[in-house]
């Protein structure tokens, strides 16, 4: 009976050390830290850590980023918390717009690459993110984030 509990209290350590690996990949101060030298020579000014988790269905998730006319801006995007790759997609537009440009896509870039950098061309006075999720056909139940700071200058 003693070795049962004892067995029992290892499997629940051992699954707690593969949650709190999976909590500091997502650690917001170390992915924040990662990104601040592709920024260089533009100025910090905001970042969001967008946590996500798979689902049976594909997902897409989008975030309205505001801008202002004037300056250059940077784009960094860190999916060092992700375990694998997902979609990164920038438009001008909303997902509802009929006349929305793709001004960004990771879809070329390596899956090992994990710093992603889109300097923008045009002013506008908002850019939509997208994050496009895959489907998690074996329900695993994977979780992850990616994290994106903007500069300016």
């Amino acid at each position: 009976m003693f070795l049962l509990v004892v067995l029992s209290a290892g499997f629940v350590f051992a699954g707690f050390k593969v949650i709190q690996k999976a909590k500091d990949i997502c650690n917001p101060i170390d992915l924040k830290k990662k990104c601040a030298p592709s920024l260089d020579p533009f100025t910090y000014d905001s970042a969001k850590l967008s946590r996500i988790t798979w689902q049976k269905k594909p997902i897409k998730m989008e975030t309205e980023v505001p801008l202002s006319l004037f300056g250059s801006y940077r784009f960094v995007f860190n999916t060092e918390g992700m375990p694998k790759k997902i979609g990164i997609n920038v438009y001008n537009k909303d997902k509802d717009s009929k006349k929305r440009d793709l001004l960004f896509s990771n879809a070329d870039s390596l899956e090992t690459n994990t710093t992603l950098i889109f300097d923008p061309k045009k002013h506008t006075r908002k850019i939509f993110i997208n994050y496009d999720v895959p489907a998690d056909t074996l329900n695993l139940k994977i979780k992850g984030c990616v994290y994106f700071v903007l500069g300016y200058k």
